[in-house]
């Protein structure tokens, strides 16, 4: 578990008004088959096309939900080659 370095992502920001979203740009933790993201309790953690062409060209299954989702479906379908971003401060 660690804190997330936003500030490969910084540049992005403008675009997504007060989120900096979530880049390739970050260490992404792709050594999974699953990627699953909790993308804060009301979803408004942008995650850029980009990160999401990468998830698919690595052949990582990449699962988006609102963080409380994202914890319950963590809870209910952990698997192992599972790795997990939660967005958990909005």
């Amino acid at each position: 578990m660690r804190e997330r370095d936003k500030k490969p992502s910084r540049a992005e920001r403008a675009k997504y008004g007060d989120h900096t979203p979530l880049t390739p740009k970050e260490e992404i933790p792709w050594e999974c088959k699953t990627l699953l993201i909790g993308i804060g309790m009301s979803g408004q953690l942008p995650v850029v096309e980009e990160l999401k062409a990468e998830a698919k060209k690595r052949g990582v299954k990449l699962i988006l939900k609102r963080t409380p989702e994202a914890v319950e479906y963590l809870r209910d379908h952990y698997e192992e080659g599972m790795n997990v971003i939660l967005h958990i401060t909005c």
